[in-house]
């Protein structure tokens, strides 16, 4: 057996009643305390980031594209998708899939109250999953019923024109005469996105080519989604090179930049997290490591003494010291997972949904990281460690053993 881990063992182990046994137990808590803190702040990051791009990419996908002389108003310029992109965009591998829209500002009237609404037209090759997944009340709109005229209503504007499912409103375009239609609520979604929920209305595809009087194969744009969302700008450069002239691809970063760099703030203030409080803990081991070598004096006198080395001693106390973070990081794991897990499944706690856009806050375990997490703690704090424990090689063996 090593001679320096039986000695801080025994040390460990010793029952004797001692100022440095209510230390460890505190040093052992702060540790425990400190990977919980750095453990729910990384899932809770993790899931905060993921839990917004999914919901930003759901409605609008990964890129855009539109006609070339699009601005970037409600009112698109149609354009033709031919079959010689589409047999581009279904060979490329990057492509996980893509659908049509067209979007026209117009304006809701019902029982007296008016209100300004963009209208998203989408049509039979439309992913419903992210609206079925946020749908209140009501069904998704049938894109392939004859009957056109159906709206998918956010819970926001609903409740300011105190609507329901079933309801009918009034809709009016202003084009060179202003166009009224009368369309029925099939349904009310809300994805907690406030720059989307109070703007825009769903409806089907049909209805707008005939407000715009646009043949049935003429769209206003194209929601691409790709398989790794990660190198986002790659591949939309490359989807910007595949296409004709006359089209233009635009990627959700550069459309909603404000969104996604408060996001990108969370991935900084995460690592400020965890390096304050991963220094936290290493001074607090430090602190504790001097109390244990300073309660020790005599015994560091004595093994001196018998001709052990200053390092080998301080060994001991690495050890020793190695023994409080373990406990520590099993405790700080039980606590930290703990919390995560029971929020992922009851969500307990709660958020201002107004001003984070979620209600809960999201969990999103990346169990790879959490992992990453103890090595670097056990890694720095141990490395730190070794300055206090150099205070071994300035103990006298004669003034130690006189030492009281």
């Amino acid at each position: 057996m090593n001679f320096e881990y039986f000695i801080a063992k025994r040390i460990a182990f010793n029952n004797t009643k001692s100022l440095s046994k209510i230390i460890i137990k505190v040093a052992s808590a702060a540790t425990a305390l400190s990977i919980a803190i750095l453990i729910c702040a990384v899932v809770i990051v993790e899931g905060f980031q993921s839990e917004i791009k999914s919901k930003i990419f759901g409605f609008w996908g990964h890129s855009q594209v539109i006609h070339y002389n699009a601005s970037s108003s409600a009112e698109a310029i149609p354009f033709v998708l031919n079959d010689s992109i589409k047999s581009t965009w279904d060979n490329d591998a990057n492509i996980k899939h893509y659908q049509s829209f067209v979007e026209k500002a117009g304006i809701i009237k019902s029982k007296g109250e008016i209100e300004g609404i963009v209208f998203k037209g989408v049509g039979k090759d439309f992913d419903w999953n992210f609206i079925q997944n946020n749908l209140r009340s009501g069904n998704i709109i049938n894109v392939e019923d004859p009957d056109n005229r159906k709206v998918l209503l956010s819970k926001t504007i609903a409740e300011r024109l105190n609507l329901n499912v079933g309801d009918a409103i009034h809709v009016y375009f202003m084009e060179r005469k202003s166009i009224g239609k009368k369309l029925t609520i099939e349904g009310i979604y809300h994805t907690g996105l406030a720059e989307y929920d109070k703007i825009f209305c769903i409806v089907d595809n049909r209805f707008l080519q005939e407000i715009n009087q646009w043949h049935a194969d003429q769209i206003g744009g194209v929601q691409i989604f790709f398989k790794d969302a990660e190198n986002l700008k790659k591949h939309d450069e490359k989807l910007f090179r595949q296409l004709p002239t006359f089209l233009k691809s635009k990627h959700i970063i550069e459309m909603y930049p404000n969104i996604f760099d408060w996001v990108n703030l969370t991935q900084t203030n995460k690592y400020l997290i965890l390096g304050l409080v991963i220094i936290v803990a290493a001074f607090n081991m430090m602190t504790v490591l001097l109390i244990l070598i300073l309660e020790r004096v005599n015994m560091i006198g004595t093994l001196k003494a018998m001709g052990m080395s200053s390092w080998s001693i301080q060994k001991v106390f690495l050890y020793h010291a190695s023994y409080i973070i373990l406990i520590g990081l099993l405790i700080g794991n039980g606590v930290g997972l703990g919390i995560a897990l029971t929020q992922e499944k009851w969500e307990w706690i709660k958020m201002n949904e107004s001003a984070y856009y979620l209600d809960h806050v999201p969990i999103a375990f990346d169990w790879t990281k959490v992992i990453m997490i103890n090595i670097i703690a056990v890694i720095v704090i141990n490395v730190l460690l070794i300055i206090p424990s150099y205070l071994v090689q300035r103990i006298s063996p004669i003034k130690a053993i006189r030492f009281d």
